[in-house]
């Protein structure tokens, strides 16, 4: 007999448990994740829009940003840095 509540497949069963605990974690981020984003999962879901290197036309230059909480240094490198890599304190660390 299967619990239509959860599945309705009688091989699962025997994973009722641990379904029925997945489904209440991920229903936990869910709301956690809702009340840290104005009620959005999209809020949370558009970082791509944020992170990485995008121009601001308000301030007529591109802005890098990346998420690196732990980070005592950052450091970008690309074809286009190599062999003029240079340190600027005007970068805010923010």
């Amino acid at each position: 007999m299967s619990d239509s509540g959860i599945f309705n497949d009688p091989g699962l069963l025997p994973y009722a448990g641990i379904i029925r605990f997945r489904n209440r974690a991920a229903r936990d981020l869910e709301k956690r994740i809702r009340a840290g984003h104005d009620g959005s999962l999209a809020g949370f879901a558009d970082y791509h829009l944020r992170f990485g290197l995008h121009p601001d036309p308000s301030r007529q230059q591109w802005v890098f940003t990346e998420w690196a909480p732990n980070a005592m240094d950052m450091f970008i490198l690309c074809d286009k840095t190599f062999g003029s890599v240079s340190r600027n304190s005007a970068f805010p660390n923010r």
